[in-house]
């Protein structure tokens, strides 16, 4: 399913924003967006030993203006 609207990207964790990218993603394909996402989870699961599993409640979520969250990556299971 693609979206003629601008992907934005952000992690949250349970409590609160974490990140949020300054620009919109550099695609309007919902599927290039959810990789981009998922391999982002990856890269932050990969710190979790380093930082005592505090990404452990985090999720990477791709998001447009018009429909809200699109899609959730969570870090847990990346």
């Amino acid at each position: 399913m693609d979206s003629m609207f601008a992907f934005h990207l952000q992690i949250r964790s349970s409590q609160t924003m974490i990140w949020q990218a300054p620009e919109c993603l550099e695609t309007s394909r919902l599927a290039e967006a959810m990789q981009f996402a998922d391999r982002l989870a990856r890269a932050c699961r990969r710190t979790a030993a380093a930082s005592g599993n505090a990404t452990r409640s985090w999720v990477v979520e791709i998001y447009d203006d018009a429909h809200g969250i699109a899609y959730r990556s969570p870090v847990m299971s990346a």
